[in-house]
């Protein structure tokens, strides 16, 4: 819970003459989560965000303007606070296009002019950050301590917890219900629609929110402004006082019998139960057994009010969805009314315009065509979570990846190798002859729907630059595959050799 300013500054780093060579607001006030280095291009699915990246550069700065590009995407979708590159006077840089795309991506590029010893440079770095973590969680362990304290006194008196809170915190509090009803708001001189006090910008105020969860149901949504303190230390005590939050509610709010029987079904979906007593639990919720159904898994809860407000999203679009958190997933089985095909493209819509920004991520089950087979929906949307996450704030349509989860399920890979290569050789041997990457192209231009255009954006190459590759790709396999219905099964094939 530093400062890129501050990591910058500590003597290891500083000796390096760090020199910035992107323009991206706000750089040097970021927070650095953690320091890593690594030479590794495939690094950024490794990450989790807020890091300060060190590297030689020995490897990424030999990749071509497109592939440098394309790292630096991929730092910014998952968030990494900034990159440090070693880059002597001799050695090679930064092409202006990979400086281009980290700065559209937010991700602040740092030239190192000198060499450093980067194990001194995430020692000391992790050591202030661990340092700094250690004394906020301190204070934050003393804030829940006063709460359970005035719980155990006079009884869970919302109001006078949320004030207890604001005053720790130096920041206005407000707890609001599932379905929007105000639980407390501490209505100080700070407001959470972003209009602060005299003299302050909309710009200055650091806002979090957090869900707190009842039985495993999203139930509240905590939300901390202030003008005073940084964004990240009142996003750690939102997060860590969800507990204290959920035993308060826990004894001011019983759950409705409704909400009970709702959270039974859930169970009975994720541990695949079966029989009557599973059909009679739908009816008892009011829905047909024998009606469609779809299971959605999301991930990504550990921080923000994310997951309550997709849970909102969601029931707008069908009101009798139910949820729940198990295992640090949030499960929703849906419902599927009217023409089930339709309304689970309105569910999935929905989710991704929900998760889009967020921390979130998940997988929507594919429909199932009778409500008490609900679980295998949800185990093939947790199984492609588990396997094959998608990127935060996106949410994978399980019906898209069913070549994926094809080539998984078959266990006989001598018959997968060998289809495979009858199919596909000729491509694969000029690429080894060449150097080239015709089964790349042609797996990109199968995952883009055949679409030659999405493909080359897709690879960061021009578009006449695709054409003139799936010309190749068509020669060496004897004609375009679209013509003699072979595009399933040279996908299934391009897939299997990928992976």
């Amino acid at each position: 819970m530093i400062t890129l300013a501050d990591a910058l500054a500590s003597p290891p780093l500083a000796a390096g003459d760090p020199q910035l060579i992107t323009d991206v607001a706000g750089t040097l006030e970021r927070t650095v989560r953690w320091v890593h280095s690594s030479e590794v291009l495939e690094i950024a699915s490794l990450l989790r965000g807020g890091e300060l990246l060190l590297t030689g550069g020995s490897e990424l700065l030999k990749q071509p303007a497109a592939a440098q590009a394309d790292f630096m995407q991929r730092l910014g979708e998952r968030g990494v606070c900034a990159i440090c590159i070693e880059t002597l006077p001799n050695s090679r840089r930064l092409t202006p296009t990979a400086r281009a795309a980290a700065e559209a991506a937010g991700v602040p590029v740092f030239e190192l002019h000198r060499v450093v010893r980067f194990v001194d440079v995430t020692e000391e770095a992790n050591r202030l950050i661990v340092d700094s973590q250690a004394r906020l969680h301190q204070g934050i362990d003393r804030l829940s301590q006063l709460i359970a304290q005035d719980i155990t006194e006079s009884g869970p008196d919302m109001t006078r917890i949320v004030h207890l809170i604001a005053r720790e915190l130096d920041a206005d509090a407000r707890l609001v219900a599932a379905d929007g009803t105000v639980l407390a708001d501490t209505a100080g001189s700070l407001t959470t629609t972003g209009e602060g006090p005299a003299g302050a910008e909309a710009g200055d105020l650091a806002r979090v929110s957090t869900d707190v969860a009842l039985d495993g149901q999203p139930a509240a949504e905590l939300v901390l402004t202030s003008t005073t303190g940084h964004r990240d230390h009142l996003g750690v005590a939102a997060e860590r006082l969800r507990g204290i939050l959920a035993l308060a509610l826990a004894q001011h709010h019983r759950p409705s019998l409704e909400q009970l029987a709702q959270n039974h079904l859930v169970a009975t979906v994720v541990e695949g139960r079966e029989g009557r007593s599973v059909e009679r639990l739908w009816q008892q919720n009011g829905l047909d057994p024998r009606a469609p159904a779809m299971a959605l898994v999301v991930s990504g809860l550990e921080r923000g009010s994310d997951a309550l407000r997709l849970v909102r999203t969601l029931r707008v679009q069908e009101p009798q969805i139910m949820a729940q958190q198990r295992e640090g997933n949030l499960v929703v089985v849906v419902p599927l009314r009217g023409e089930p095909l339709r309304s689970r493209g309105l569910i999935l819509h929905a989710a991704m315009r929900a998760a889009a920004g967020s921390d979130l991520f998940g997988v929507a089950g594919p429909l199932v065509w009778a409500a008490t087979d609900a679980h295998t929906s949800f185990a093939e949307a947790e199984a492609i979570l588990r396997l094959h996450p998608p990127r935060p704030g996106s949410i994978r349509d399980a019906v898209d990846l069913f070549d994926v989860r094809a080539l998984t399920a078959m266990e006989d890979h001598a018959v997968l190798e060998t289809y495979s290569q009858a199919l596909m050789g000729s491509v694969t041997r000029w690429d080894h002859q060449h150097g080239s990457s015709l089964a790349a192209t042609l797996l990109a231009w199968f995952e883009a729907g055949c679409n030659t255009t999405a493909a080359a954006q897709e690879l960061h190459i021009e578009r006449q630059s695709m054409h003139k590759r799936l010309a190749k790709i068509f020669d060496l396999l004897g004609g375009d595959p679209r013509q003699d219905r072979r595009v399933f099964a040279l996908h299934l094939a391009a897939r299997y050799l990928a992976s």
